[in-house]
């Protein structure tokens, strides 16, 4: 989804923002930096904050065209780190991917791809060499977020989810978590693990398309 074009995600940010303008905010799945990146950016510029934004993208095509579209559009305090968010090793197989997509079939659970090429489309999104790994850890302990958007690939939403949820509690660090995506393979599973979790709080929701939910998460 392009989330830029979501009205209502974009006035439940910058509510969140005015409220408690945050330090820093860490995303998953920039692409090519025109959707929820581009959010973030106005919202920013409009409060008047100096708030950072910090992407990761996997794909170097898409990490270099957020880099040159957020110097066309004039935002300053934008890192995007080119690399994996979660680790190597977590990286799940084809078996893998095939055996959790089958599973979300069984749910009526939509799909990004035809289901005769979805599972190689769904592999190819990673490309075969990756700069760095684990960079979702590793930027919630370096840079504290205090919102953190998941918006990656679909068969990585709760591997992702999973890997903030243990950092965050690690450094016993408070955030809002928004997920995109939560009538989809991506992050459906996350949704339901976050309406379960005692330390997440459903804070607003989404239904356009496959629809978004933004949570706050309190360290136990």
């Amino acid at each position: 989804m392009n989330m830029s074009l979501d009205a209502d995600f974009a006035a439940n940010v910058r509510l969140i923002f005015e409220q408690t303008v945050p330090q820093t905010v860490l995303e998953t799945g920039t692409y090519n930096g025109l959707g929820s990146t581009t959010v973030f950016a106005r919202t920013i510029m409009n409060c008047g904050f100096s708030t950072k934004i910090v992407g990761i993208e996997v794909n170097p095509i898409y990490a270099a065209a957020a880099r040159a579209n957020m110097a066309v559009e004039g935002f300053a305090n934008i890192t995007i780190w080119e690399g994996l968010s979660i680790r190597r090793d977590e990286l799940p197989t084809k078996e893998e991917v095939e055996r959790f997509l089958q599973e979300m079939d069984a749910l009526n659970i939509p799909c990004d791809h035809p289901p005769q090429t979805r599972v190689e489309s769904y592999m190819r999104e990673i490309p075969e060499k990756i700069v760095t790994d684990n960079l979702l850890r590793t930027l919630i302990e370096q840079e504290k977020p205090d919102f953190i958007l998941l918006d990656s690939a679909g068969h990585l939403g709760y591997l992702e989810f999973n890997a903030t949820t243990e950092t965050l509690q690690k450094i016993g660090k408070s955030a809002f978590v928004a997920l995109d995506d939560i009538l989809h393979v991506k992050h459906c599973n996350s949704l339901d693990r976050m309406m379960e979790d005692p330390r997440y709080f459903i804070y607003s929701c989404g239904m356009e398309r496959n629809a978004w939910a933004i949570a706050r998460f309190e360290p136990s």
